[in-house]
This record gives structure tokens, sequence and C-alpha cells, in this order.
């Protein structure tokens, strides 16, 4: 399974699991992110959108807003 995006080498292995989630755990699709003090250590994604595999699974700027969206939500629910 061909992983795109980026990662920080420090967060390797984070992206070694998540590889293993296609090989090992037949995963279909998937995308990951982390930002640490406001910088992206890493922004990953593979797979398919679909179970018949006919939609490639697309990173970029939505996937961002969303995981920003439901981090500040956490945010909001902690400070509560």
């Amino acid at each position: 399974m061909e992983i795109h995006g980026h990662f920080d080498e420090k967060f390797a292995a984070v992206r070694d699991a998540f590889e293993r989630n296609f090989s090992e755990k037949d995963d279909i699709g998937a995308s990951f992110a982390i930002t640490i003090e406001g910088e992206p250590v890493i922004d990953i994604w593979a797979g398919h959108r679909d179970a018949r595999k006919s939609l490639d699974w697309e990173g970029g700027p939505r996937g961002w807003m969303l995981q920003r969206r439901f981090y500040e939500s956490l945010g909001l629910v902690k400070s509560q």
C-alpha cells in the first residue's frame, strides 16, 4: 500500500503502524495527522474511500480542517 503525505522521521513508528493497518487488518482507507504546538509533524493517508476500492482516499486541506475542528472541540470539552 502506498502511503501518501509527509512525516517527521521521529514519527516513523506511527507511519509504520498506519501501514500495518492495511497489510494486517484489512483497512480500506484512512488518514492520520498530528500537530504539535502548531507544527504538523505527520499528515498521511492511503487507500480508498469506498469498499469497491474505486475512489482513492485523498489528503489535503479539507481533511485538515475536519481534523482541526475535531481537536478544537476536544479543547472546548476539556476546558469545561
